[in-house]
């Protein structure tokens, strides 16, 4: 893959995972607004 390409993966990855982090962070009530 090109560099660019290889980015773009990248943050995909990086904004799906904290996406799924924050639900399950959420779930447990860890965070407490």
């Amino acid at each position: 893959m090109s560099p660019i390409e290889w980015i773009l993966v990248m943050l995909i990855f990086i904004s799906s995972g904290v996406t799924l982090w924050t639900l399950i962070v959420d779930q447990k009530g860890v965070i407490k607004k």
